[in-house]
């Protein structure tokens, strides 16, 4: 693609949008651009639910924003209520999610030259309000699955209830605006990876002064106090546009800039094929030198699930494509589908294994609390008859909810054709419960793998 046209046509766009949509007043009355919207959700009697009031960390203080007199306070210490009208901050509420309201503004002034934060005016709030607060929802129902229920649960039917009208109506503007040119497809790419940013599903972090995506913990989180991001923020820079977001559309572009200046300086030889493996698979003729796989985590993640918001934003989704899409995914959905679990592994895997090389290693992670779910994955490999060579503790990643997240440790498994003595490793770092029960059932697994000895409950 030319990079330049494209670059003149997105700061084309943004230009126009960020004057009709995106447009405040600095604090010293010149004309800005809006970066970032504060939002809280409202409990089901219209009461809002602020959590933390504070907006950025600075020091030992910050800024402060109070709901009751409606003012943004700086502060050089830690605030526990307001020092104008006495209001006590950090609340407790129940997490309810009725309506969404903004309370104060993150803008950037192109004549200071400078970022600022102010709460919202009377022309902020019009302006936040201009689009119907209800559009009219479009697309496919959310299905009530494993990783989708908890919204269903809370009343949301949609997908697009989980933007801002000014984000859905920014987004639907800018793939409306290369619907019909070379740059389609890749504006629909662009859009899906500014999701994770520019939704309900992201915050901002007072302490590291940026948008925290929720789906880090690969789950539909909705945080209480969720920001709106906005898509087309961005400042003229010596190599044409810099983003004023991170994870924005502007992002998105510098990606792709990236992507083609390293292309032009390196040699890649590699081969991405799209697909379910199960699939693909059957087209390669060559043979592995290594395979790594991170696979199902039998009930652990539906990866599936969460594709869907993206989908169905940016018009990639059908009751039939859905139908597919949770088909093909090789997972754990209820107690009984063990054996189903099991097939789809072995055949996966049994392909993969079949192009492996004789002095090949295959390479897997896994990690589940519960030993039945570890077992079954050890015996689907032992029936691919690969020795196993090693298995030791790694750090994995986070897990639990939005406001717990923690590490825990993956097992990694060497596998291969060839006959060695398996090594193993303890680690003394436990994060968790859970991670003590994995440490100290190692030598039970090597058993199990090795002699068929059943895993202690």
């Amino acid at each position: 693609m030319d990079l330049e046209d494209f670059r003149g046509r997105l700061r084309q766009f943004s230009d126009k949008t960020n004057d009709e949509l995106w447009s405040t007043s600095c604090c010293h009355g010149h004309k800005a651009i809006i970066l970032h919207t504060h939002l809280v959700w409202k409990d089901k009697s219209g009461r809002p639910q602020f959590t933390s009031n504070l907006i950025k960390k600075s020091g030992e203080g910050g800024k402060y924003y109070c709901e009751a007199c409606n003012k943004v306070i700086d502060s050089d210490g830690k605030l526990s209520h307001c020092p104008v009208c006495g209001n006590i901050f950090g609340k407790r509420f129940k997490g309810e999610h009725g309506t969404i309201a903004p309370y104060a503004i993150e803008y950037y002034c192109p004549t200071c030259v400078d970022r600022g934060i102010k709460a919202m005016s009377e022309d902020d709030i019009e302006l936040f309000s201009k689009m119907p607060q209800t559009m009219s929802p479009a697309g496919l129902s959310i299905p009530k699955l494993n990783e989708t229920r908890r919204l269903v649960n809370k009343g949301f039917s949609h997908f697009e209830e989980f933007l801002t009208p000014r984000q859905l109506h920014t987004f639907k503007r800018f793939m409306e605006f290369f619907k019909d040119t070379e740059y389609a497809e890749i504006s629909k790419l662009m859009v899906s990876d500014s999701l994770r940013s520019c939704s309900l599903f992201a915050y901002y972090s007072s302490t590291y002064a940026k948008v925290i995506p929720g789906f880090v913990i690969k789950g539909y989180w909705l945080p209480l106090q969720p920001v709106e991001l906005n898509p087309t923020a961005y400042r003229p820079s010596v190599e044409g546009i810099f983003p004023l977001g991170r994870g924005n559309l502007i992002s998105s572009y510098r990606k792709l800039a990236n992507v083609r200046h390293y292309s032009q300086r390196y040699s890649f030889d590699f081969h991405i094929l799209l697909g379910p493996a199960q699939d693909r698979l059957r087209d390669i003729n060559h043979k592995f030198d290594v395979i790594f796989t991170d696979p199902p985590y039998a009930d652990y993640q539906y990866y599936s699930d969460l594709s869907l918001f993206n989908l169905s934003i940016i018009g990639e989704l059908n009751k039939l494509e859905l139908d597919e899409l949770t088909r093909d995914e090789i997972v754990l959905r209820n107690g009984e589908g063990t054996e189903e679990y099991k097939a789809g592994l072995m055949n996966v895997l049994g392909q993969a294994v079949g192009k492996l090389k004789d002095d090949g290693r295959l390479l897997l992670t896994f990690h589940h609390s519960d030993n039945e779910h570890l077992a079954t994955l050890i015996k689907v490999f032992k029936s691919l008859e690969l020795n196993l060579n090693a298995v030791y503790p790694v750090m994995g990643e986070s897990g639990g909810g939005l406001a717990k997240r923690k590490l825990y440790l993956d097992l990694l498994f060497v596998l291969s054709k060839e006959d060695l003595e398996t090594y193993t490793v303890a680690t003394s770092v436990h994060c968790t419960e859970s991670d003590r029960k994995l440490i100290s059932s190692l030598d039970d697994i090597v058993a199990l793998y090795n002699e068929g000895i059943q895993l202690p409950a």
